[in-house]
């Protein structure tokens, strides 16, 4: 007996669904507080923590881009997370510009 094919795979059969990536089952929501509702030091702890997300994503890609690079392969997706790159040097410079502001009383929305 011959195993049906997918019509849609171009007549090869269907892999198992275990070899698909199954995305998380349950999303995660993340809330807080508006920063004109943060005392100062609320202020100061989440754009520490926001500073410290953003540079381990810069992190996460740099590495990345550079194990492409060890494997010789670049498509346009490496040029966009090379983009990013600068973007997340810009944002990193006016987070810690913010946080500077806020540790000294400035640029707080909650004073």
């Amino acid at each position: 007996m011959r195993k049906r094919l997918s019509s849609a795979g171009g007549g090869r059969p269907n892999p198992p669904a275990s070899s698909y990536y199954k995305p998380p089952t349950q999303a995660t929501l993340v809330t807080r507080k508006k920063l004109d509702e943060m005392s100062c030091s609320e202020a100061v702890s989440y754009t520490e923590q926001l500073i410290q997300r953003l540079q381990n994503k810069q992190t996460r890609d740099q590495r990345y881009l550079n194990y492409r690079a060890g494997q010789n392969r670049h498509t346009s997706t490496d040029d966009l997370l090379e983009q990013d790159q600068t973007l997340y040097a810009e944002i990193l410079a006016i987070l810690e510009e913010i946080l500077l502001g806020a540790k000294e009383g400035r640029y707080y929305a909650g004073n």
